[in-house]
């Protein structure tokens, strides 16, 4: 089996696309990077996909009464790497991979950021599959 299409199926299903804010606010060295998320609660599809294309694994991470879950995450360059090789296989987030990928500097991330992801106060970004 080619694990870049498991790997791709398993995010399309269970993962999310963002980009993330670094460094404080408005202030210098302020930047924006893509960011890539897998949240499931057995941990080894996750330790290999950070065995492929980097990234940390958090958890186990408890909320409440749900049971205890891991999150592979990977940012920057990590990010584009493993959405580039999952995009001929992914199809729910496949409009979203391909507007992330072609967004190369801040500004375009942002706008990203605003197209996308949904936003704070009852403001709603597109809809997300």
């Amino acid at each position: 089996m080619c694990f870049e299409a498991y790997a791709a199926g398993f995010f399309d299903g269970e993962g999310s696309i963002s980009v993330r804010r670094r460094g404080k606010r408005y202030a210098a060295g302020e930047y924006v990077v893509p960011r890539i998320r897998v949240g499931q609660n057995n941990r080894a599809p996750l330790d290999a996909l950070k065995a492929q294309w980097g990234g940390t694994i958090e958890g186990p991470i408890t909320r409440g009464r749900f049971h205890a879950h891991y999150r592979w995450v990977a940012e920057g360059q990590k990010a584009i790497n493993a959405l580039s090789s999952f995009l001929p296989f992914l199809v729910v987030k496949r409009d979203m991979a391909l507007a992330l990928l072609a967004s190369t500097g801040s500004d375009e991330l942002l706008a990203f950021k605003r197209e996308w992801q949904p936003g704070r106060k009852g403001v709603s970004g597109r809809l997300l599959n």
